[in-house]
């Protein structure tokens, strides 16, 4: 049996067609998803980008970030660290057991210096050139210029201006659709099936797309099926803040139809991917997993991007699929988390389940032996902790300052704090926290936006 697993940075669960979208294109994830068993309330154990890839890599949590050090690239987020040396990863226990293992992606974040996440794969493939990729410094026509892409009332101080132009000027001869970054990364997977799907012997592959993470800029043709005739400023790298006045409604209209066609452009390139692991007959012995590492926010309670504290449904609904040969589709509906991955592949896999994996095996939900796993789960961004059970969402600070309890049955979008209405319910929400940390959250006073010049203050 092979394992192929896909990862799309930044993809909300709630712009995919199947999951109830009807205004984004997303045949092929639809299509994907009508043939797997699908876990509609899945979360990230802990965020953002390198937390969630440690736990998938190791089927072990990171939260709640205790005894972090630093990276020196990225030191105001806690859990951004390479993999423990005592943490034995997927890739390097199937490759002892014989497995053909490859790992290609264009997330720059996994090898940036000190990173070790392309541990046991026999090949890795790394696309360079997304987002701040630090790739080229040189250009050959003119000088990158932000001022193409940014408002007036854009901070030009800010890192996103710093290090912007990196992009600029990796994609400045880019002239076809095949040149951008998504259609590079599933041309490079469909690539690499086509010469290992035949040697006799297991394979593990493991993809991921940053897109649709911004930097949002595909081909015109995709903006115009959700915003045509638009005529000014294309902001595609739109700063992440909870003050959305440095665009006017027209720009904040667009960025959101910029995303849409992001998503859609990434489903397209990945229907090819699909499509080549059909042509090869690979369906029969190929377990396929698909998921989203978290969203993003889009304007939605009056923020943009990633801020630590906007907790909210957009940023933590998960997009997570499993199909396995043989595998009536489904759909499960109780909580679960993406470090459940691990244990559940090696259970398909036939292999045994390793003694480090603290998930647990989602086949037992899906073949009816346990209706659930946890009544509530936890989950930390930097310095703030978050809680859901079926009905509420709480979200604070480590040691509970700064809460917002949200009645999602009732308020689904996040928009009425009710914790002075309903204190004890905050209070034994931010108990539960407590209680998967350990007794204690760890407080690194951290800043939520990003600065190099930052060391932690640990409690």
């Amino acid at each position: 049996m092979n394992l192929i697993t896909i990862v799309i940075d930044n993809l909300r669960a709630d712009h995919v067609g199947i999951n109830g979208n009807s205004w984004i294109r997303t045949p092929n994830l639809d299509a994907l998803g009508k043939e797997s068993v699908r876990f509609t309330q899945a979360f990230p154990e802990s965020l953002p980008t390198l937390p969630v890839r440690r736990a998938l890599h190791t089927g072990i949590r990171t939260f709640p970030f205790k005894n972090w050090i630093p990276y020196k690239e990225w030191p105001a987020t806690p859990g951004w660290n390479p993999i423990p040396e005592d943490q034995m990863t997927m890739s390097e226990i199937l490759q002892e057991k014989g497995y053909t293992t490859a790992y290609i992606t264009d997330v720059y974040h996994v090898f940036k210096p000190g990173m070790n996440y392309h541990r046991g794969f026999d090949e890795w493939h790394f696309i360079r050139g997304q987002e701040y990729d630090q790739w080229r410094t040189g250009y050959t026509q003119k000088a990158p210029d932000i001022d193409t892409v940014f408002t007036e009332k854009m901070d030009r101080s800010s890192t996103t201006a710093r290090l912007f132009p990196y992009y600029l000027r990796s994609h400045e001869h880019r002239m076809h659709e095949s040149e951008y970054q998504a259609p590079k990364v599933f041309t490079a997977a469909a690539r690499w099936i086509e010469e290992n799907y035949n040697q006799n012997k297991p394979f593990f592959l493991y993809v991921e797309s940053f897109d649709p993470h911004e930097p949002w800029d595909p081909p015109q043709y995709y903006r115009d099926m959700y915003n045509p005739g638009y005529k000014g400023k294309e902001v595609i790298q739109p700063l992440y803040t909870e003050k959305l006045d440095y665009l006017s409604d027209a720009e904040l209209k667009h960025v959101q139809a910029l995303y849409a066609a992001e998503v859609t452009m990434v489903d397209t390139w990945l229907g090819y991917f699909l499509n080549k692991i059909r042509q090869l007959g690979l369906m029969k012995d190929t377990i396929i997993v698909l998921l989203s590492d978290h969203g993003t926010m889009l304007g939605e309670n009056g923020a943009m991007g990633k801020p630590a504290f906007c907790i909210y449904p957009a940023l933590m609904d998960l997009v997570f699929f499993i199909k396995a040969p043989g595998q009536k589709p489904g759909v499960i509906d109780s909580f679960v988390y993406n470090h459940y991955y691990f244990p559940t592949v090696f259970y398909l896999l036939g292999e045994e389940i390793p003694e480090q994996a603290e998930g647990e095996n989602l086949w037992e939900l899906v073949e009816g032996k346990r209706e659930r796993f946890v009544d509530y789960v936890t989950s930390v961004f930097k310095n703030w902790g978050w809680v859901r059970d079926d009905r509420y969402i709480f979200i604070s600070r480590p040691g509970g300052s700064e809460a917002q309890l949200y009645d999602f049955a009732q308020d689904p979008t996040c928009k009425t704090n009710i914790t002075e209405i309903e204190p004890d319910r905050a209070k034994h929400m931010h108990s539960l926290m407590l209680k998967d940390a350990g007794g204690v959250m760890p407080d690194y006073n951290v800043p939520w936006k990003y600065t190099n010049k930052w060391s932690p203050d640990k409690k």
